[in-house]
């Protein structure tokens, strides 16, 4: 038996290509990274291995996801009469937040919310400000970022990589769809393409054709200053439809408002920049391969590179800035590839000749700028004042200034001290949240602009001396799991995206951090819903008493092997946990803090695939919790009868694709559902002999990723599926399937959660938590009688009723062996069972549509 005793300290977790038509070098595969690697420690964040979890279940098998897939998902939704998004008819699903997160109590940055990849403020009126989120969507302010609202929930796009306005037609914006945090190749949640709004950004139109690649990251649009029609794209990978290769994309250029684009620059590009006085001159950035500058004197028509990185193919990042100030200074700023090591070199040069000669500001060495090396490329920009060409500003984990050149720079942020190779995170001093992801000056000013980071949106008006937090209208968190406390629905917990694993705030929409880091997945208590069990990236498992404020404690040893968000389960019974690496471990003392929590295997038999496979799902039986199942990122399933003790592979039957999520029927251990990931297959399994055989019940659901199930709380044979575009619902059993979406955006879902009652919410990764409120259930009687065998009744005899949940009520007869349960729910299947020290009696499982008056009961000899 391998047995693992933990009982620890409070860690705190914050925070290639080929030119042209080829597709990404092998070395860009992070699979066994993702797997195999540590923990980072202390506050260090690996975006890489995050995305690198969420496309592995997208892609695999294949190493490409589809191009087109997901839009054509939607199509076929929309082409048979369902609806999703906010207009969809129905049962609505309401946001519960976090609208906004509340920082912890130390922390004087203030609220935050999700990640923000792009500011666009409109050259005509400054109180117009548009922002891009990660997986949120495009999203308006109207007051200068005091308060916003979504605005394209009807697009099939919420991965917005860049947005721009017109300059000489600011009715007229552009929106690059694609998350641009695409560091490694397949690492993205691509985008179809190019919107357009003629409002100011208030409605949106997807408008391009093929001619630009529909499967694609974007990074920057550039609209020509002069003409509202002339849109430049910067797109650093796309999927190539014929032989869905990423491939490196490179510099687009469209003269007809967004609709047809050529394609002059190949490569992976980065940035661009339009000459401030000058349209005919852009700038383009490219990284790894022929990574440099390269200028167009044609309006992009040709292209020239005057400026070579010395770091060649390792070059992971490449940022321009120009300004009005001085139109003829091009700045650029990039480094090296090297990720989270403290060794990567940066590198700050300037030209006053539109790139003839160039001056450079910092020697090739770590550090030797007064920048923070640490996650380069994952949170990099470049910024120049438009009133002052010395001053500039360059985004990392924290916000750099200089007012000379680039010569010397200022942490403005503060929430990590030099050496920043050290990561030496200091959360009491920051002034907002780290990881910066873009920037925006206000028109004409120099003193007020906008950040956009990891953890929302802040602006300042006195040139970044005080910042103010604009998070308190923003639900854009990426939410991985939910927990819901069984007894009251405003206790929700979830872990999200660099924003920690949170807690709402009972009766509000606001939410507190619990602690810092990637929050995973979560478990409450069943037994003491006051703790909760809470894990971050690569098996690190926390216990919280006090609903999450009080006795912090790590609970779980670093394992190898574990998926970058590992699985941890309950039973719904006791206070037993489940975790999975490439086994499952079992803790029965977790739930007393009086005791040291024990994990134990009961074996070493690898319940995955193999090779760098690692478990997914888990899920134990409520109604013998003897039973398990597991599934594995590489498509394995097991089962366990023994507890654990043993395995047998159930994986006959099942496509090679990711398991998802595994969910057991509360009454009957036998009857189990699966789903997978991926395209091209069947997304939704179920079985009634405990996986023996499974029946495919996709059905019409769309050729889309699954990645969530539940079974409703109160009528067994309504299920649902959440997908990456929205939540389905049967309401026969698994025979048909309807988008279920009213209020809903068209967004990942990631778990379900509900209560007894009725009451389900979901957890998106991109648009926080949604809550659909139960429809009201009438309530009934049941009554009857308990005789002897002769006929006559019985008195002061037991009667218990016991719903699917568990929960269980009793009643006594009278004289005469009446009894009656008011108030019970109706849809739902209730074990009746009488207790007599005298007779037998026949448990009986009723079915309450309505009013029972005849549930008699006849004694055994």
């Amino acid at each position: 038996m391998k047995k693992i005793i933990i009982c620890g300290s409070i860690l705190t977790l914050l925070c290639g290509l080929v030119i042209g038509w080829v597709t990404i070098r092998p070395d860009d595969d992070l699979a066994v990274r993702m797997s195999e690697s540590e923990p980072a420690a202390g506050d260090a964040d690996d975006p890489d291995a995050r995305a690198e979890w969420f496309m592995y279940q997208r892609r695999y098998p294949f190493k490409d996801v589809p191009e087109g897939g997901r839009r054509r998902a939607l199509d076929e939704v929309l082409a048979r009469g369902d609806r999703l998004g906010p207009d969809a008819v129905g049962t609505t699903w309401f946001p519960i937040g976090p609208m906004p997160t509340n920082p912890p109590p130390t922390n004087p940055g203030g609220s935050y919310s999700g990640r923000i990849n792009t500011i666009a403020v409109s050259p005509a009126n400054n109180q117009i400000v548009l922002i891009g989120s990660a997986a949120g969507g495009i999203w308006r302010s109207t007051n200068g970022g005091t308060s916003f609202a979504p605005v394209s929930d009807t697009q099939v796009d919420l991965a917005v990589g860049a947005i721009s306005f017109a300059p000489s037609n600011p009715n007229i914006a552009y929106a690059a769809m694609g998350d641009k945090v695409a560091r490694i190749a397949n690492n993205t949640y691509f985008g179809t393409g190019i919107l357009r709004s003629s409002d100011a950004g208030a409605t949106w139109t997807r408008v391009n054709n093929s001619s630009i690649f529909e499967n694609g990251a974007c990074t920057a649009i550039r609209v020509d200053p002069t003409n509202p029609n002339k849109v430049y794209v910067s797109q650093s990978l796309g999927n190539e439809p014929t032989t869905g290769n990423v491939l490196a994309s490179g510099i687009y250029v469209s003269t007809d408002g967004g609709v047809n684009w050529n394609n002059p620059l190949r490569g992976r590009s980065t940035d661009i920049a339009i000459h401030p006085t000058n349209p005919q001159i852009v700038y383009a950035a490219m990284r790894r391969d022929d990574a440099g500058l390269y200028r167009s004197t044609d309006g992009g028509t040709s292209w020239t590179r005057v400026y070579d990185s010395p770091f060649g193919t390792s070059t992971g990042d490449f940022r321009i800035a120009v300004t009005p100030a001085s139109p003829n200074r091009v700045y650029v700023y990039y480094g090296d590839s090297t990720f989270g090591t403290g060794s990567t070199q940066l590198r700050l040069e300037v030209s006053d000749d539109l790139g003839a000669t160039w001056t450079n500001r910092g020697a090739i060495s770590t550090d030797a700028i007064g920048l923070d090396p640490v996650q380069f490329s994952y949170n990099t920009y470049l910024a120049a004042s438009p009133v002052d060409a010395d001053t500039i500003y360059v985004g990392s984990r924290d916000v750099f200034r200089s007012t000379d050149g680039g010569l010397t720079f200022t942490n403005i942020v503060n929430s990590f001290a030099p050496p920043y190779s050290v990561n030496n995170f200091q959360p009491t001093r920051q002034k907002f949240h780290s990881d910066q992801q873009s920037f925006a000056f206000e028109p004409g000013s120099g003193t007020t602009f906008y950040c956009g980071n990891d953890g929302g949106i802040w602006k300042t008006t006195d040139g970044g001396m005080n910042f103010t937090s604009l998070n308190a209208s923003l639900s854009l968190s990426q939410f991985v799991g939910v927990s819901i406390d069984p007894t009251n629905p405003d206790r929700t917990y979830g872990g999200t995206q660099d924003n920690g694993t949170q807690r709402r705030n009972v009766g509000a929409n606001n939410w507190d951090t619990v602690f810092g880091g990637d929050g995973g997945k979560l478990v409450v208590n069943v037994l003491d819903p006051s703790m909760v069990f809470a894990s971050t990236t690569r098996g690190f498992i926390y216990r919280a008493l006090n609903y999450g404020t009080s006795n912090l404690i790590q609970l779980s040893p670093t394992q190898t092997n574990v998926a970058f968000y590992p699985p941890i389960v309950g039973n719904g019974v006791d206070g037993r946990l489940y975790f999975g690496t490439y086994l499952v471990f079992i803790c029965t003392t977790c739930n007393d803090p009086s005791k040291v929590s024990n994990f134990t295997s009961a074996n070493d038999i690898d319940l995955t695939a193999g090779g760098t496979d690692v478990l997914s799902a888990i899920a134990v039986a409520k109604s013998n919790t003897q039973v398990l199942y597991t599934g594995s990122r590489d498509g394995r399933a097991m089962l366990s009868t023994n507890g654990g003790t043993s395995y047998t592979d159930i994986t006959a039957g099942l496509p090679t694709r990711s398991i998802t999520n595994i969910t057991v029927s509360p009454t009957d251990p036998t009857l189990v559902y699966l789903t997978v990931s991926g395209y091209a297959t069947g997304h939704i399994f179920r079985s009634t002999n405990s996986g023996t055989n499974w029946t495919d019940i996709s059905g019409n659901l769309p050729n889309i990723p699954t990645s969530a199930f539940m079974i409703d709380p109160i009528t067994p044979t309504t299920l649902y599926a959440g997908t990456d575009i929205g939540v389905f619902r049967s309401t026969d059993n698994g025979a048909g399937w309807s988008a279920f979406n009213n209020g809903l955006p068209p967004v990942p879902i990631m778990q379900f959660a509900s209560q007894a009652n009725g009451l389900i919410q979901i957890a998106t990764y991109g648009r926080g938590m949604y809550e659909l409120t139960p429809t009201p259930v009438p309530n009934v009687s049941v009554s009857g009688r308990v005789v002897s065998p002769s006929g006559l009744g019985l008195r002061n005899v037991t009667i218990s009723i016991t719903d699917p949940n568990g929960v269980r009520r009793t009643a006594t007869s009278s004289s005469f062996g009446f009894y009656s349960f008011d108030n019970v729910q109706t849809g739902q299947n209730y074990t009746v069972t009488v207790s007599s020290r005298l007779y037998r009696f026949q448990q009986r499982v009723v079915n309450v549509s309505g009013e029972l008056t005849n549930i008699d009961f006849i004694g055994l000899e």
